[in-house]
């Protein structure tokens, strides 16, 4: 008999075999570790295309992927504080759209990345106008004094 190069051809070598015949349980063994456990590439493959960090699942997943505070804080790169304050009305901040399940909040990918499209602000650089530059013969120092505490200086 041949070497299978399968398992499902394998297991039709065995099914050949007459009921009650004897085998080497070191060869059948052997055999059966050679062949890829079922679902192995598969779970090979998930795992090279799971996104591991909230930024990167926040900028490259799905829209309907949902995130905590803390997760959309690390995604967005602001503090945790900074979001509480831009989903509470009383605060006068523009409000990031957001569910509460119990005391959770939780953000949606898509309406959270399209709020803050609509909420960015780009700074120009400064322009400089060289009739207002100073010299360095125009700076005025002052002298800094030493501040007396409760009777020390």
């Amino acid at each position: 008999m041949r070497t299978a190069r399968t398992f499902e051809e394998y297991i039709g070598h065995l099914a050949a075999f007459l009921n009650g015949t004897m085998l080497p349980i070191d060869g059948v063994a052997e055999q059966l570790q050679s062949f890829t456990p079922l679902g192995t590439h598969i779970e090979k493959q998930h795992e090279a295309h799971t996104v591991s960090t909230a930024r990167e699942r926040f900028w490259t997943g799905p829209p309907e992927v949902r995130l905590n505070a803390r997760e959309l804080a690390e995604a967005i790169g602001k503090p945790v504080s900074w979001v509480h304050k831009h989903t509470s009305r009383k605060s006068g901040l523009p409000t990031l759209p957001h569910a509460k399940l119990g005391h959770e909040l939780i953000f949606t990918v898509g309406e959270v990345r399209d709020w803050l499209q609509n909420h960015a602000t780009t700074k120009q650089p400064a322009v400089i106008n060289p009739a207002t530059i100073r010299g360095p013969h125009q700076i005025q120092t002052t002298k800094r004094h030493k501040i007396k505490r409760n009777g020390q200086s």
